[in-house]
């Protein structure tokens, strides 16, 4: 800990990380990967992650293993569940044994691209979510993100679509600050590593932490707060 960054070898994923995403998102990562690069020395590297957008269709399968985990509960106390969970849960009872058979082989395929990605670089750098906190409608969780490029979708998969990749990868992950949109909502990137690798993580966090003052500054949460 305590360690800079510089020499250390940074993957930019050229695949789906950057993809549908808000203008305020892309340009704090974009932003923060440059102050790594020109400020702190580290080496950045664009590195393919051709299968990290199937990701989020295979995990739909893999919560067959929710469904498992969840089977008492979903029939004799759903009412205990939030409606995201309590629908995953559902959902996974209705999954085939192929479903989620083939939702291992595109697993399989993701991990790999981490594994080459690694064999590259020692971190990668992606956004963590595609857009920034809305207010809710008429559901906390079923709000509608359009992004610039005119694609639509929902809050929830616009806030996991890139973390769900990594997840099913096994790679460890920290979430660090890097901006504020126009609205004044934080703005986060994900530092991806190696398995078992927490402490290279640590370290970017740490050191891109000293390096600005993101966390220091107040959000439009705390303004309102202490309003």
């Amino acid at each position: 800990m305590g360690q800079g960054i510089e020499g250390l070898r940074i993957g930019v994923p050229t695949d789906h990380f950057f993809d549908h995403i808000e203008t305020d998102v892309a340009d704090a990562v974009r932003a923060a990967l440059t102050t790594m690069q020109d400020d702190m020395g580290a080496v950045l590297v664009e590195v393919p992650m051709p299968h990290a957008g199937y990701a989020g269709g295979a995990f739909l399968s893999v919560i067959a293993e929710s469904a498992t985990l969840f089977d008492e509960y979903t029939f004799h106390r759903a009412e205990e569940f939030g409606i995201d969970v309590r629908n995953f849960a559902e959902l996974g009872q209705l999954l085939l044994a192929k479903d989620y058979l083939r939702s291992q082989q595109v697993r399989n395929l993701v991990r790999r691209d981490f594994e080459r990605a690694f064999a590259e670089v020692d971190l990668l750098i992606t956004p963590t979510t595609a857009a920034t906190a809305k207010p809710p409608v008429d559901h906390p969780i079923f709000i509608d993100i359009t992004y610039p490029d005119g694609h639509s979708e929902d809050a929830l998969w616009a806030y996991c679509r890139y973390t769900v990749p990594v997840s099913m990868s096994g790679c460890p992950a920290l979430i660090v600050p890097c901006g504020f949109d126009k609205a004044g909502m934080p703005i986060s990137m994900q530092v991806v590593g190696p398995a078992f690798d927490e402490a290279t993580t640590f370290r970017l966090g740490a050191a891109y932490t000293a390096a600005t003052d993101w966390v220091r500054r107040p959000s439009y949460l705390m303004q309102t707060a202490a309003a």
